[in-house]
């Protein structure tokens, strides 16, 4: 345990608490010496705490001292996202204390993130624990996180969390969640320290690891991906907990911190009038967002039992506190993810989604909706006069597959497992009419696509195509991928992760040469631009390739009379429509589907809900 390849990173963020810190960084030298750990700070507050966190820590009575380590990842950490960083130590043992200061306020989750997104650009660690900067682990509280995540084969481990004001327990290990009431149960709430726990029966009932303490070891995390930042603060960790869950949650009942709680912002409970805006309006904004996530058909519940919670604030005379609840249900249901639109002067906020752009999104899953219910009450009419009816397939296209949305990937794929019969897009023939059927596919490339996709594809035996601008493999897109001017750094694949993930499930398909606008070309240019596509991924796959999808979905009748001059047998718009393969139609259309599309738009999107949009001009 020694070397650094077994080293732990100890993540912690802070926001203005620097006494918190400094108590927390004294606790963590008393650790036991075994594992040894590295500790990562990140200051969200802006320079001037960032200032007042290094005078502090680096004080002659501070459990931290100046460091000269040779060994430095200082390479690793100084960006654009952590613009001042500094490395100290601790006193007693062999510990580096890496500070970083933030850019901007990037919420809780954001700047977790942030530094272990960093941490994974070294193979020196190999697992992290994430604390609260106000508590206080015992000595043993790490060891005993490791232990009961190697012992049990748990991915996500969590502590005994003890109130600091009263030594009764806060938690064992986190919560349960109940959908049916949108609330999370304590789990050994206010029990005596140092009493019996039946450790298999919290393990069984847990499903949220309390963030005050939480150890993730390295395969959990490159398995489930970061935290998300769509909830910026609260609820990011019971999310993370139910991503973690199939590959173990486990409960280190002698791993004890003791938590302070609300340091920064103050509790959000409706037992306590006049709390922290932000605070407030966050947890009930949240609760939307998560349940919209992880329980869409509990949503209804999620707005009722929130508005009953809200108006416990007005039982004791919080006014305040009870509009602000309704503000925060209120952004949840119109979609607002990341830091709020009312956040103060003080935080750097990134851009939200428009309004408009918002209520389009609304309009086009009711039609959905409606076009889906009069599709189901035409099959039900045909079986009633005894007409046959025709199987459709529907094909859907994705871009990019980022780790942080591996998790949501994976559940639409279940989905699909489960009420779907998935072909290649290019197939032809007669379909099965008692299930959906669904062709994917990827335009693009990207490297995420053989990171984290096809896998998943993979381990479920489903076909697909990927479409590659072949003359760009191994760069970054200069074309808009998802949202106009939004900041993208994902490269194309290499040659070498094209022809590894080129198999008998995996197609690979034209996408140009270099994701030109086809239809904007001379005839000359058009055919380099669709015949050396062609040849050259024959070239590199040995394979055959007689499929194209158009970059940007542009064509016209030159277009398609080149592209069949070629040799392609196929071609795919971004137009969505249901297809009739038995059909020998060249010109296919597709629906757009995103890793982020909540399980009922997925749902009305692989059903051929969205079949209406080409009837639209």
């Amino acid at each position: 345990m020694n070397s650094r390849s077994g080293r732990i990173s100890i993540v912690i963020v802070g926001f203005r608490n620097p006494i918190d810190i400094q108590t927390c960084l004294k606790a963590l030298s008393e650790l036991s010496q075994e594992p040894a750990f590295d500790v990562f700070i990140c200051e969200n507050g802006g320079l001037a705490a960032f200032a007042e966190l290094l005078a502090l820590l680096l004080s002659q009575d501070s459990a931290c001292e100046e460091s000269s380590v040779l060994f430095s990842p200082t390479r690793l950490f100084v960006s654009e996202t952590f613009p001042e960083i500094h490395c100290a130590k601790l006193r007693l043992r062999s510990s580096n204390v890496w500070i970083a200061c933030s850019a901007y306020n990037s919420g809780y989750a954001g700047a977790i993130n942030g530094l272990v997104n960093q941490l994974r650009l070294s193979s020196d660690w190999k697992g992290i624990w994430v604390l609260n900067p106000d508590t206080i682990p015992e000595p043993l509280a790490l060891a005993k996180l490791v232990e009961r995540a190697a012992a049990g084969g748990k991915g996500l481990v969590g502590s005994t969390i003890v109130n600091r004001d009263n030594d009764r327990i806060a938690c064992r290990a986190g919560h349960s969640w109940m959908p049916s009431i949108c609330r999370a149960i304590t789990l050994g709430q206010d029990e005596q320290i140092g009493a019996l726990a039946d450790i298999a029966k919290v393990e069984s009932a847990l499903d949220n690891v309390s963030g005050a303490s939480m150890y993730i070891t390295r395969d959990c995390l490159d398995r489930i991906g970061s935290m998300d930042e769509r909830f910026f603060l609260y609820y990011e960790d019971l999310d993370w907990s139910l991503r973690a869950r199939p590959l173990g949650l486990g409960y280190a009942v002698d791993s004890v911190v003791r938590h302070k709680g609300g340091t920064t912002l103050g509790s959000p409970s409706v037992n306590r009038p006049n709390r922290s805006w932000l605070a407030v309006y966050l947890e009930f904004r949240n609760k939307i967002v998560f349940t919209r996530k992880h329980f869409p058909y509990y949503l209804a519940f999620a707005y009722f039992f929130s508005f009953l919670q809200a108006l416990r604030y007005l039982s004791i005379g919080a006014t305040e506190d009870f509009k602000t609840a309704l503000e925060g249900l209120l952004a949840g249901a119109r979609g607002e993810c990341g830091p709020p639109a009312r956040l103060p002067a003080e935080f750097l906020v990134r851009s939200q989604p428009s309004l408009p752009r918002i209520q389009h999104w609304r309009v086009k899953l009711a039609i959905s909706a409606v076009y889906w219910l009069a599709i189901c009450l035409q099959n039900w009419g045909r079986r009633l006069l005894g007409r046959p009816r025709k199987a459709w397939l529907t094909i859907l296209y994705y871009h990019r597959v980022p780790r942080d949305y591996r998790y949501e990937f994976r559940r639409q794929m279940g989905a699909l497992s489960r009420g779907a019969n998935v072909v290649q897009a290019d197939f032809r023939g007669v379909l099965p009419l008692h299930k959906k059927n669904v062709a994917i596919t990827f335009d693009d490339a990207f490297s995420s696509v053989a990171e984290n996709a096809v896998p998943e594809l993979t381990s479920r035996s489903f076909p697909c195509t990927i479409f590659v601008p072949v003359g760009l493999l191994g760069t970054v897109p200069h074309w808009d991928v998802d949202d106009a001017g939004s900041t993208f750094q994902e490269s194309v694949m290499t040659r070498e992760q094209l022809v590894a993930v080129s198999s008998a499930l995996v197609t690979l398909g034209s996408h140009s040469m270099n994701h030109s606008h086809l239809s904007q070309l001379e005839k000359a240019s058009l055919q380099s631009e669709v015949e050396e596509s062609r040849a050259e991924l024959q070239r590199l796959t040995s394979a055959p390739v007689h499929t194209l999808a158009f970059p940007y979905g542009e064509s016209n009748s030159l277009v398609l009379q080149v592209c069949q001059e070629a040799g392609f047998k196929f071609l795919y718009t971004t137009m969505a429509e249901n297809i009739d393969p038995s059909e020998s139609k060249m010109l296919r259309g597709r629906v757009r589907v995103d890793p982020w599309d909540g399980p009922i738009e997925f749902f009305l999107k692989f059903s051929g809900a969205y079949a209406w949009l080409s009837r639209v001009p």
